[in-house]
């Protein structure tokens, strides 16, 4: 539970008082595993329920099974995370691999129309997965077929109507992905793995359906297991990357390629329209003293050539690794570069090529981190320095002003901790400074680090105070402070107390606020 309070210009950002409840406990009976999982917690009550999400796998030798809220991976582009209500199987005997589930992948809610920032009506999402293969757990060859379809009358149709008058906004969809997924090692030395899908996505139910007479291309061989409708696209997805390992060395060699606007419905996000080549070596030298490794590529986007412009990208990073017990350094750079080029085609050739729209850039990153480890009998001391340099050259001179920008920042970390006492503490210096047209700001401050453990009882704190400057004049500061505590009441009771705090007070149009929030917890382990 939680108590939340606000004083000064800004509005609150949580309520009051809140709670939650998490749980998480297995259960084994006869040798088979039952985990349990559960999350209640007062969110999101203006336009949907409480969040409640309960699950359970258990498993038996090599028979898995799941039921309630649960999430599963089948390959990176059919079903990958999802989280889905329902219930589902993973049968693994020998070298047979079968998995099936079946559940509502969306919640069907009427959305907020009266906020500020609306939030969209859903159609209830049912489907299903089924995943056949051979192989291991390393080497493997899955096949898998995903379906899922969007309930229109899941939303009351005249609501429907009233927040979408063009009745064109919201369309259910419908989508079934056909995927192989695949990793093998024919030799020790090396291995190859592969991830191909297509996926035949309806964007709206409602559209006519195409018949023998009036269906063409591709889709028309799909007619006998889907409906096909003049909103249908196909699109694919394939990637896959060969590794040879050596003594002290690998190489990879990967090739991906996504069509545009590719989507699954077991998958929440996906970049689509995008080609790209890396080639990723490491090795070490000097008997190992020094690690390196990095990878060089081209990016490429336009594939099915309908735009005026295709970005070509040049992806590279280089990582130094040197590590011994007293001490290390770590160097890594980045460089990215991208550029625009117009490709003639009968359907765009006539746009004009304007230059102030033309993308030219390259983002440079430089990070290194160096550590310094002194170890005593009764004290260990820590020094970390980090820093860090980003810039964004644009080659592009009529957007230049307005878009190049660059970024430095350092951490310097020293910490003791006392090992006879259980006392540690440090102290962190921060700082920041960003430039982008004709601006530049500098956040920097220290943060001190108090922290005490005993046999029952566990008690830290921190306190920050970082100032803010703005083109070299001062823009106020913000110190903030917390306090983490916790105590065993027995073997299996634990209470938990923490306390936080933010006080701003930054000039120019930033409010300056006071800002609190306390919470007190209860764990029980059994």
């Amino acid at each position: 539970m939680s108590h939340y309070g606000i004083s000064g210009g800004m509005d609150a950002r949580y309520k009051p008082f809140d709670y939650s409840l998490v749980g998480s406990f297995t259960i084994n009976l006869f040798g088979i595993s039952f985990p349990f999982s559960a999350t209640i917690s007062e969110q999101n009550r203006s336009f949907i329920q409480p969040f409640n999400q309960y699950g359970v796998s258990p498993k038996y030798k090599w028979i898995t099974a799941h039921a309630g809220w649960r999430n599963l991976s089948y390959s990176p582009f059919t079903l990958s995370g999802h989280t889905f209500l329902g219930g589902g199987i993973e049968l693994n005997p020998s070298i047979f691999r079968f998995g099936a589930m079946y559940g509502r992948f969306l919640k069907a809610t009427v959305g907020d129309s009266s906020s500020t920032r609306m939030i969209a009506p859903t159609f209830e999402r049912m489907g299903y997965a089924v995943k056949f293969g051979l192989g291991t757990q390393t080497d493997y060859c899955d096949l898998i077929l995903l379906r899922a379809k969007d309930d229109f009358n899941s939303i009351d149709t005249n609501y429907l109507r009233s927040v979408d008058t063009t009745g064109v906004l919201y369309k259910p969809a419908e989508n079934m992905v056909l995927g192989l997924t695949s990793r093998f090692s024919p030799f020790s030395f090396l291995s190859m793995d592969i991830d191909a899908a297509g996926s035949v996505y309806t964007l709206d139910t409602r559209a006519s359906a195409i018949n023998d007479s009036t269906s063409s291309g591709i889709l028309k061989q799909f007619q006998s297991i889907y409906n096909v409708r003049t909103s249908t696209q196909l699109t694919t997805a394939f990637q896959t990357g060969l590794t040879y390992r050596g003594k002290g060395f690998s190489l990879r060699l990967a090739y991906k390629r996504i069509d545009p606007d590719y989507k699954s419905m077991g998958i929440y996000y996906m970049e689509s329209d995008v080609e790209n080549i890396t080639l990723s070596p490491y090795f070490t030298v000097f008997d190992n003293l020094l690690r390196v490794s990095g990878s060089i590529g081209i990016q490429n986007d336009n594939l099915m050539k309908t735009k005026t412009y295709t970005s070509n990208r040049i992806i590279g990073s280089i990582d130094l690794s040197h590590q011994k017990q007293s001490y290390g350094i770590d160097l890594r750079y980045s460089s990215y570069g991208i550029a625009q080029t117009r490709k003639i085609f009968p359907r765009i050739d006539t746009i004009p090529f304007v230059d102030s729209m033309k993308v030219s850039r390259v983002n440079h990153n430089f990070n290194s981190v160096f550590r310094i480890t002194m170890s005593g009998e009764s004290a260990v001391h820590n020094i970390l320095l980090m820093g860090g340099y980003q810039t964004l050259n644009d080659l592009n001179k009529k957007t230049a002003g307005t878009t190049e920008t660059q970024n430095l920042t350092g951490t310097l970390t020293y910490q003791t901790v006392l090992i006879k006492s259980g006392i540690s503490y440090g102290l962190n210096i921060n700082a920041v400074q960003s430039t982008m047209a004709n601006s530049k700001s500098l956040f920097i401050g220290p943060i001190v680090q108090l922290n005490w453990t005993l046999s029952s009882i566990n008690i830290g704190g921190s306190v920050g105070y970082q100032i803010q400057n703005v083109n070299g004049v001062s823009s106020g500061a913000t110190t903030t402070a917390t306090i983490q505590s916790s105590y065993q009441l027995a073997n299996s009771h634990n209470v938990r107390f923490d306390v936080n705090l933010i006080d701003s007070r930054l000039s120019g149009t930033n409010p300056s606020f006071t800002e609190y929030r306390s919470s007190v917890g209860y764990i029980y382990n059994f």
